[in-house]
């Protein structure tokens, strides 16, 4: 999780373990819901988007610590020609459920199938549904989403800033090898002051 995300997460006590959960990430056995909060309602159903992943060197170093904690490029189609093709993987989520809150915000219920960098920022920011909180991909001049006739993609990057606080996003439930980790405690939005 990124720091300004809440919610449950699974550790593993040794390296077999950790092995094993990496297996089951990698083909897709691991049911991931999340909690996310927007001031716009986002649309229900299934979502497909390209992410520009850089390339991680062979310390296996974070893209974060080589590339800054910038935010993560997305496009809508396979067509586009700023940067190779390997460049980019397949991000996919569904948005199940969406509740307006007292509020006026949004709370979805989210599912994700891929598992990227900032994957629910970035998607939710692209469906014109941004998180609260979320400097990095709030909206503003410069698109998340990209065309496919669009050449100049690194000039249309987002330039938000890192989020110093929570934003509104939190892990609900893991579930995974016949295991169902819930977080204990609701989402920082629905606690009472």
């Amino acid at each position: 999780l990124d720091t300004c995300v809440g919610g449950c997460c699974v550790l593993a006590r040794n390296v077999k373990a950790l092995e094993a959960f990496e297996t089951w990430l990698s083909r897709r056995k691991v049911d991931k819901t999340y909690a996310a909060l927007a001031t716009v309602e986002p649309p229900l159903g299934k979502f497909r988007h390209d992410s520009l992943v850089p390339a991680i060197d062979r310390d296996r170093r974070r893209a974060d610590d080589l590339y800054g904690p910038g935010p993560r490029l997305l496009r809508a189609d396979s067509n586009d020609r700023g940067f190779a093709a390997s460049a980019w993987k397949s991000c996919e989520l569904e948005i199940v459920a969406v509740e307006r809150l007292p509020t006026g915000c949004f709370e979805a219920t989210v599912k994700l199938v891929t598992g990227r960098p900032h994957q629910i920022r970035a998607q939710l920011a692209a469906l014109g549904s941004p998180l609260v909180g979320d400097d990095l991909y709030a909206a503003g001049p410069d698109a998340t989403l990209l065309g496919s006739d669009d050449d100049l993609a690194t000039e249309r990057r987002p330039r938000g800033n890192v989020p110093a606080g929570p934003i509104g996003l939190s892990a609900r439930a893991i579930k995974f090898a016949g295991r169902d980790v819930r977080a204990r405690a609701p989402p920082w939005w629905r606690q009472e002051a």
